[in-house]
């Protein structure tokens, strides 16, 4: 039993992070999204999705998450360019 705990711990203990590969946004039944978040560990995506459900009528909600987490920043940077 041992080598079980000396494993979980070593596992437990890697400085290796999952980190976001992507995000997934699809559409409810209900009008509302899921949102999945597809993480990668040395370029390879392995793990599970982690999803969140948001109902029809958690637009703000939604969108302040896909703003946290997919990193867009919101602060006025200048004036517009056509430059796109």
């Amino acid at each position: 039993m041992a080598n079980s705990f000396q494993y979980r711990e070593a596992v437990k203990d890697r400085t290796d992070e999952k980190k976001l590969a992507f995000l997934r946004l699809t559409p409810g039944e209900d009008g509302g999204h899921t949102v999945e978040h597809h993480y990668a560990e040395d370029g390879l995506v392995l793990h599970k999705p982690k999803t969140h459900v948001f109902g029809k009528d958690e637009g703000r909600a939604l969108l302040s998450h896909l703003v946290e987490h997919a990193g867009i920043n919101l602060e006025d940077s200048g004036p517009e360019s056509d430059e796109d």
